[in-house]
């Protein structure tokens, strides 16, 4: 009789468990993953900011690889692919950013979402780098936050909380430059592609280029630049990953200077622009050869 009960008992629980099973296994089947909206941006400090405020709520997508030269990458098919699901484009919005004036048209869908995070600022007509100097990369942290909160009204305190954290570490960043920079006014420094404009404005500095756009300065320019150097006793040439190096080396080599590599792409905003900071206020400290005992 007792095995019999047993026999009942493991029957009756055995069925308990498999319905429990089942049960769970229709729950799932009836909730289907969250899919995260897909957000474009053109490149990776961009994506900075987006993750910084939305990471656990959007999907965020640079359309240029940090390695890549702004000027002639091109999307795979897998970005192509990914970029057709997008519901918005957040665009630099610069008229002189070479990738967004060639790929926005054929990215442009009726559901996709373009939003120009450059409007009403302060810009410079022929140099679209607005994101390198803390004054002007405020406005796209500012933007993204505007955007992420009509898209996600329900999130909007959340972001705004966000937004204030990253509108802290950004003004210790613009700290940093003013300590920096301020006291360099006047001063110039050569880079090979002359993406710190704002930051030059900013502070009175005087960016000499070896390129400019996409293309690298002609013999007689270059000269002046070599020139230049020599008077003033420049030191120390400014260069990029994404850019060949010989140029700079040529020049670097006619002024006996270093060349130092800077990466404005970088993903990580604020570690990044620190060092590029350093980077530039190390560049400006020479010491012109008449000032020299």
């Amino acid at each position: 009789m007792i095995a019999n009960l047993y026999k009942r008992f493991c029957s009756v629980f055995f069925a308990a468990f498999l319905a429990l099973i089942a049960g769970s296994s229709a729950a799932q089947a009836e909730s289907p993953p969250v899919v995260q909206p897909v957000i474009l941006v053109s490149i990776a400090p961009q994506k900075f900011f987006v993750d910084q405020l939305a990471y656990d709520l959007v999907r965020t997508e640079a359309l240029i690889p940090p390695s890549a030269s702004v000027e002639t990458y091109e999307p795979t098919v897998q970005q192509l692919t990914t970029s057709s699901k997008a519901v918005a484009y957040l665009l630099l919005g610069h008229p002189s950013f070479p990738f967004e004036q060639v790929w926005l048209e054929r990215l442009r869908r009726p559901q996709l979402q373009v939003v120009n995070c450059s409007a009403g600022m302060p810009l410079i007509s022929d140099d679209p780098h607005i994101w390198v100097s803390p004054f002007t990369a405020s406005f796209l942290a500012d933007c993204s936050a505007r955007f992420l909160k009509t898209l996600l009204p329900q999130q909007a305190a959340l972001i705004e909380t966000r937004l204030q954290t990253l509108r802290a570490q950004m003004k210790s960043v613009e700290e940093h430059s003013d300590r920096s920079l301020k006291p360099l006014r006047g001063k110039s420094f050569i880079i090979y592609h002359p993406e710190l404009g704002y930051l030059a404005e900013h502070y009175g500095l005087r960016q000499l280029g070896l390129e400019h756009e996409g293309k690298e300065i002609g013999s007689r320019s270059l000269m002046e630049v070599i020139s230049t150097g020599k008077t003033l006793g420049i030191k120390t040439i400014l260069a990029q990953p994404q850019y060949s190096a010989r140029e700079a080396q040529t020049v670097a080599g006619e002024l006996q200077a270093d060349v130092v590599r800077i990466d404005p792409l970088s993903y990580n905003w604020i570690d990044n622009t620190q060092a590029i900071i350093k980077a530039l206020a190390d560049a400006l400290n020479y010491v012109e050869p008449s000032h020299q005992n």
